[in-house]
């Protein structure tokens, strides 16, 4: 029990949690867990063949953000 009220009181966390908390409600985050992937929000919670399918799709779907080539495409 003492370790609990040491977590409790503890004040280090509390602007990390201020700093995720304001920009989740700029992001109108509604439900936890909520993954954003390039903009576009999912909520709840998923499988890995749900998440690895909206990663493979965003890599599919979005442009380079750098003028790098991947070693595949070279």
């Amino acid at each position: 029990m003492v370790r609990f009220n040491d977590c409790v009181v503890e004040t280090r966390p509390r602007s990390k949690v201020s700093t995720d908390t304001i920009l989740g409600k700029r992001l109108q985050v509604t439900a936890i867990p909520t993954l954003v992937v390039n903009g576009s929000m999912y909520e709840g919670t998923m499988t890995f063949k749900q998440l690895n399918t909206i990663v493979r799709w965003a890599r599919r779907n979005s442009a380079p953000r750098t003028g790098r080539t991947s070693a595949s495409s070279r």
